[in-house]
């Protein structure tokens, strides 16, 4: 049977940035298709590695509250087979690289269709409390100090907790009763008290075997109306949302206008994920992602290295067919995460980041430094750089300064 995991940040933390930033960039090597990428969203950026063996699950913290105060609940199945470690940020950069979405906008009347160039020690084995409460593991993981604990019921739980010094706010109680009930066990961390908020780094959970499901109560418990969540999902093939609504964004519907040099991309977006009272999950892109180069995404900022390829052999270790990323996103209202988001394995095809936009407006006005008029033929353009060529390289021609 297939069991749930799911995270929260509580005690008010935010949590990453994901995409890039906006820009409108131009092809080079003589290429005039204009192309762009969607606006920079904050959101709860997570990913999920699934196979039969494992699920790996990586989170990543922006958090600039009082460091005592920072706490990190995860219910799991299983105790003991629970292993907690650190992550890098260049994973999530890097699969958000790989996965980014590329609008290509139509040629002009000046040439061909491109895109641009792009350049610890621990405790372990379960141990019996005087509170019901059993402890799988206790141990400091880089500048986490953690702990798998279970229990016969919430109030043994959250008892203990508190009584540890943990930060547990009173809105998580019924949540915590909710899973306590399922027998889930709980996977708590929090900052270790010579660490400091500068020192966060993600961290990744793995479980054994496949857990599809994954409980959006947790995360109710810290947010207001709305939560931007993104999921980047490792696995053989494309997934989905299997009780939420599934979306992609239709290409008939972008349009670019050649007066601002923007496209509708983020316009598009924003009515999809409102559809469905706003329980729609966008697949943004699925399709095949490579191992990341070694030298890419390696920085020693503090004497160490750091790089994403420890993270990607974890969330690929048991795939044995075509590594495929999916990317998906939502703006769920605090009504939706009263149920689960379960997955499962989709039918439809790759989704691949590069985006054909036909549609435009406004051909005739061009905004664009050093962009001639539309009617002007290639044919002339290239005469008058000859001609240009030709008036400096003229033998005994001499230029005289202004006065």
């Amino acid at each position: 049977m297939l069991r749930s995991a799911s995270l929260i940040l509580l005690a008010g933390a935010l949590v990453g940035t994901f995409a890039a930033a906006p820009e409108i960039t131009h092809a080079c090597g003589g290429c005039f298709a204009p192309t762009g990428q969607p606006s920079v969203v904050t959101a709860h950026r997570m990913v999920v590695s699934v196979t039969d063996q494992e699920t790996t699950l990586w989170d990543q913290f922006e958090y600039g509250g009082d460091p005592e105060n920072f706490v990190w609940v995860l219910p799991v199945a299983g105790g003991q087979e629970v292993d907690v470690d650190v992550a890098e940020q260049s994973f999530f950069q890097f699969l958000a690289d790989q996965t980014q979405v590329t609008l290509q906008g139509p040629a002009s009347s000046r040439g061909g269709s491109s895109i641009g160039c792009s350049a610890s020690d621990g405790a372990y084995g379960p141990t019996a409390s005087a509170t019901n409460v059993t402890i799988y593991a206790q141990e400091v993981v880089g500048p986490y100090e953690t702990v798998t604990i279970g229990a016969e019921d919430a109030g043994s739980l959250v008892g203990w907790l508190t009584d540890n010094d943990y930060v547990v706010p009173d809105a998580l109680l019924p949540t915590i009763a909710h899973y306590v009930a399922q027998d889930m066990n709980f996977v708590v961390l929090r900052l270790s008290p010579t660490a400091g908020v500068s020192q966060m780094q993600p961290v990744r959970v793995t479980t054994p075997g496949a857990h599809v499901s994954f409980p959006l109560r947790m995360i109710a418990a810290g947010i207001g109306t709305t939560v931007s969540l993104e999921l980047f999902l490792i696995a053989e093939g494309r997934w989905e949302a299997q009780n939420f609504p599934n979306a992609e964004v239709d290409e008939a519907d972008l349009v670019y206008d050649w007066a601002t040099s923007t496209f509708n991309y983020d316009d598009v977006v924003a009515d999809v994920l409102a559809s469905n009272d706003g329980r729609t999950w966008l697949t943004e892109f699925s399709a095949a992602v490579y191992p990341p180069a070694p030298s890419l995404y390696v920085t020693y900022e503090d004497g160490a290295y750091h790089g994403p390829r420890d993270d990607w052999d974890v969330a690929t270790r048991h795939i044995t067919d075509m590594v495929t990323v999916t990317r998906m996103r939502a703006e769920l209202p605090a009504s939706a995460l009263a149920n689960d988001l379960v997955l499962q394995a989709s039918t439809l095809g790759t989704r691949p980041g590069l985006v054909i936009v036909d549609n435009e407006v406004n051909r005739n006005v061009s905004t664009t430094p050093g962009r001639t008029d539309s009617n002007e033929s290639p044919t002339s353009f290239l005469f008058m750089v000859a001609f240009a060529v030709a008036m400096v390289l003229r033998p005994g021609r001499r230029w005289r300064a202004a006065a």
